[in-house]
C-alpha cells in the first residue's frame, strides 16, 4: 500500500522537485500555506509531513504543533533555508536544511517512515 505524504512548501521549485521525485512511490497532498494544509488535514491519512518552517502567514512550526496534536502517529520533517534554532528543533521529528542533497533527503525520509511504522 502506498503511503501518503503531506507537503507544505511555498517555493515552487522545491515543490516541483518533491513532486517529481516522490510521485512514482508515494501519494502526495501539496499545499502552499499552513492555513490550507490545516484546513484540509485528515487524521490518519499521512505517514510523513514535510513542512517548510518559514511560511508566509503562519509558521510551519505552528502548523506542525497543531496537526501533531491531532495525529500522534504523524512524523514531521521541518525544512528550512535558515539556521535551525533550538526552540524550533524541539517541534519536529527530523530536519532538512535547504539546499539538501538527494542522499540527505532519502536518509531523512527513510528514517521518518521507519519512525511512523514504530508508532503503530
Amino acid at each position: 500500500m502506498r503511503k501518503t505524504l503531506l507537503i507544505v512548501e511555498d517555493e515552487p521549485p522545491i515543490v516541483q522537485f518533491l513532486e517529481n521525485y516522490l510521485l512514482p512511490s508515494y501519494d502526495l497532498d501539496t499545499f502552499e500555506s499552513a492555513e490550507d494544509a490545516q484546513e484540509n488535514f485528515e487524521i490518519g491519512k499521512y505517514a510523513v509531513a514535510l513542512i517548510d518552517i518559514r511560511l508566509k502567514k503562519k509558521s510551519g512550526t505552528v502548523l506542525q504543533n497543531q496537526i501533531g496534536r491531532l495525529d500522534s502517529r504523524l512524523v514531521c520533517i521541518g525544512m528550512t533555508g535558515y539556521a535551525i534554532e533550538e526552540a524550533e528543533s524541539e517541534e519536529f521529528d527530523f530536519f532538512l536544511e535547504k539546499p539538501f542533497s538527494i542522499e540527505e533527503f532519502d536518509e531523512t525520509l527513510h528514517a521518518a517512515l521507519q519512525l511512523h511504522e514504530m508508532k503503530f
